[in-house]
C-alpha cells in the first residue's frame, strides 16, 4: 500500500524524518539515535496507524532489517449460505471505504478472520461467491465481528488494474488479486444485467458500467459527507445514489449516522433533477444537483 511514514524523536522536537514508500519498504539517512513515534499516513494524508521503535545503533552507525509493526485490528465474519449452513471455502475482503486498501482472509468452517490496520470498512466475498450491501464495521478503537450471506458466484477475468465494486440491486462485490478478477453472482450472470463499476484512482473517479464488457471513464471528483436520521435520531443504513443512466454508487451510514462518500463532479450528460429523499410513505427533498437518493431499510432523512 502506498504510504508516508512520519518519524518523531521523543527526545528531540527538530528531529522529524517524513518518508514516501510504495511497497512498504524506508530508507532514512542521518538519523538521531533514540526512541521514536512513527505516524504512517495513505497518500490522500489520513492517518492509518501509529508505532513506537527505537533506534539504538552500533559503532558502524547503521541500522537495517527494522520491522515497524502499527497496531491492526480484526474482524471476524461468520459466513453462511441463504439456508443458514456453515461456508467451507471462498475469502473474505475487508476493503477500506476511505482508502481503498483491501485485506482478506480464507473462510474454513464459516469463519475467516482479516487482519486489517485502523479504518472504516465494506466486506465483500471472492473466490466463488458473493454478498448482498453490507455494513460498514469501523475498527479504529477495538476489533468487530460479522456475519455475511454469501451466494455462489462466477469467477470473471478483466483487463483492470484498480480497486472496483460493481454493483447490481442489492450486490455488491469489489476486485481482487490486483483488479483482475471479479467473482459475478450465478443466478444474475446474465446477458441483461448492467452491474454499475465504481472507484478510485488517486483523486478521480472511475465509473462505468459491467454487462460482459468493462466500460469505465475517470471523472473528477467530489466529496459528500452527511448523517443518517430517522424520527428518533441517528440511524444505521444504506443510502444509494443513482443517476439517470441507472449508474448507482451507494454509501453505508455506520451506527452513528455519519457516511462519507466521493461521486463524480461531473457524472454523463443527464437532466438536472432534484435529489429525492423516501423511505416507507415519507419523502423530503434537497437541492442536490445531478443526483437522486433512493435509501434503503428504515432512514427518514439526510439532509443537512
Amino acid at each position: 500500500i502506498p504510504m508516508k511514514l512520519e518519524f518523531q524523536n521523543g527526545s528531540v522536537p527538530a528531529a522529524t524524518y517524513i518518508v514516501d514508500s510504495d511497497d512498504g519498504t524506508f530508507s532514512v539517512d542521518n538519523m538521531l539515535e533514540g526512541q521514536y513515534d512513527v505516524t504512517i499516513y495513505d497518500k490522500a494524508a489520513s492517518k492509518l496507524a501509529t508505532s513506537k521503535f527505537t533506534v539504538a545503533s552500533d559503532d558502524s552507525k547503521s541500522v537495517s532489517g527494522l520491522v515497524i509493526s502499527p497496531t491492526t485490528r480484526t474482524i471476524t465474519a461468520t459466513v453462511k449460505d441463504a439456508k443458514g449452513a456453515l461456508i467451507d471455502g471462498g475469502t473474505v475482503i475487508a476493503t477500506n471505504v476511505n482508502t481503498g486498501a483491501q485485506y482478506s482472509a480464507p473462510i474454513e468452517d464459516g469463519t475467516a478472520v482479516v487482519t486489517a490496520l485502523p479504518g472504516t470498512y465494506s466486506l465483500q466475498l471472492a473466490d466463488g461467491y458473493i454478498t448482498t450491501l453490507s455494513t460498514t464495521y469501523n475498527i479504529s478503537s477495538g476489533n468487530r465481528t460479522a456475519t455475511i450471506t454469501a451466494y455462489q458466484a462466477d469467477e470473471t477475468t478483466l483487463v483492470n488494474s484498480n480497486t472496483l465494486t460493481f454493483s447490481a440491486g442489492e450486490f455488491s462485490t469489489v476486485t481482487y488479486d490486483g483488479g483482475s478478477k471479479v467473482s459475478i453472482p450465478k443466478s444474475l450472470a446474465t446477458d441483461k444485467l448492467q452491474y454499475t463499476v465504481y472507484g478510485m484512482s488517486g483523486s478521480k473517479i472511475l465509473l462505468g458500467t459491467y454487462d460482459g464488457t468493462l466500460s469505465v471513464s475517470e471523472y473528477d471528483s467530489v466529496k459528500v459527507t452527511g448523517v443518517l436520521k430517522d424520527g428518533d435520531g441517528v440511524t444505521s443504513g444504506t443510502i444509494i445514489f443513482q443517476n439517470s443512466a441507472k449508474q448507482s454508487i451507494s454509501a453505508t451510514a455506520g451506527e452513528d449516522g455519519k457516511f462519507t462518500i466521493y461521486i463524480p463532479a461531473t457524472p454523463p450528460p443527464m437532466p438536472k433533477p432534484k435529489a429525492m429523499i423516501t423511505a416507507r410513505m415519507m419523502a423530503v427533498s434537497c437541492d442536490l444537483p445531478l443526483l437522486i437518493f433512493f435509501i434503503l431499510l428504515n432512514p427518514l432523512s439526510i439532509c443537512p
